[in-house]
């Protein structure tokens, strides 16, 4: 409880600040994506499928942030960021 009462007179401080404001508000926010704890794990082998890239366009309009790895080819990588 008093964590959160911590960060969230961080956020309402950065959030109002009249310098800055975006920056600080992104400081704070990242001050959340500590000790976090991995929920999904996925692998993928084959072509990327239908409606890849609108749903990680709605994790990230989400603030989910999303990483996409490949062991592959750096040429697969390109291909799955300009697909996504």
């Amino acid at each position: 409880q008093n964590e959160y009462e911590e960060w969230d007179a961080k956020y309402k401080a950065a959030s109002t600040a009249i310098k800055d404001r975006d920056a600080k508000t992104r400081k704070v926010v990242e001050l959340l994506e500590t000790r976090l704890d991995l929920l999904a794990l996925t692998g993928v082998e084959d072509k990327l499928q239908e409606n890849v890239q609108e749903t990680l366009e709605a994790l990230r309009h989400a603030g989910v942030r999303v990483w996409m790895l490949t062991g592959d080819k750096v040429e697969t990588a390109i291909c799955i960021a300009i697909s996504t």
